[in-house]
């Protein structure tokens, strides 16, 4: 705010981190300083003649019938955003810098205390947890990474349910992640291509927590600009030069690998647990190494 020309102004993080909500909270704290705004949510959901027209509806008040062609759309959102502020936010850092964003910003996830809290709302109804549950909701609040989203439906699916229906569910989240947060990081995950995909792959069952320059080395010479790739795509992030993975990607890279073959291990293309590399070699199906 302030500026008198055009601003770009952007939103990124892993799904679920909150972006549409801050987003939303920008729009409402300053929507009354413009004569024209519009708040667009699910674009992946619409075509972009379809968006095009809610965008100009919300904008202008008029209902443009006859607008089905893209660069007709984008001509007159241009002239009809000359002087405006604009917000966006993505998973894909690399898509803010490519369209001349002015100011992008990464949306971080909750520190333990803010986790803490918000799960408390969803599951008990106050500010703290119950005393009896006080060890099952730390473990919840360290599972979920400072993920607003998935605090927020543990928390409501756990309300009012007894202590061992809370070990019952926190059993499965060990095997799979919730339906919702699944859903949200396939669709980053399901942007890779193969040699993306192949080392995402290799750094979540095998490299985290290692040094950038040693996984680029060992990985090859494409390593360095995939890696950037996926911190572009929030898929990892650094600690002292070092690569981490959200604890919810991390599981859901290495149960791509195990709906390959579920019930064959001598086909997965990666084993990273100790029990299934032993299982695996005293059965004699090996069938590949490299």
């Amino acid at each position: 705010m302030g500026f008198p020309d055009v601003r770009l102004l952007g939103l990124y993080g892993i799904g679920g981190i909150g972006k549409s909500t801050i987003g939303k909270a920008i729009y409402n704290s300053i929507s009354c300083k413009f004569d024209g705004i519009s708040f667009l949510t699910c674009v992946r959901e619409g075509s972009i003649p379809q968006l095009q027209k809610i965008l100009l509806m919300n904008i202008t008040g008029e209902i443009n019938k006859n607008l089905d062609n893209v660069d007709e759309g984008i001509n007159k959102i241009k002239e009809k955003l000359l002087q405006k502020k604009n917000y966006y936010n993505t998973r894909d850092k690399h898509l803010l810098v490519v369209h001349g964003v002015d100011a992008i910003y990464e949306v971080p996830g909750l520190d333990f205390e803010e986790s803490m809290h918000l799960f408390s709302l969803h599951a008990f109804k106050q500010r703290f947890p119950m005393e009896a549950n006080v060890e099952l909701s730390r473990y919840i609040v360290d599972y979920t990474a400072g993920l607003p989203l998935l605090l927020k439906v543990l928390g409501i699916l756990l309300y009012g349910k007894t202590t061992s229906e809370w070990e019952s569910l926190l059993d499965k989240l060990k095997c799979r992640p919730m339906k919702e947060i699944h859903n949200a990081l396939l669709m980053s995950i399901n942007k890779l291509d193969y040699e993306a995909l192949s080392l995402f792959l290799d750094i979540t069952c095998f490299l985290k927590g290692e040094g950038r320059e040693f996984v680029s080395r060992i990985l090859g010479r494409r390593a360095e600009q995939v890696i950037t790739r996926l911190y572009d795509m929030s898929l990892l992030t650094f600690s002292n030069n070092k690569i981490l993975i959200y604890p919810l990607v991390q599981q859901m890279g290495q149960e791509i690998l195990c709906q390959e073959w579920p019930r064959n291990l001598e086909n997965w293309s990666r084993l990273w647990r100790l029990e299934d590399v032993y299982h695996t070699l005293c059965q004699n199906k090996v069938n590949y190494v490299y």
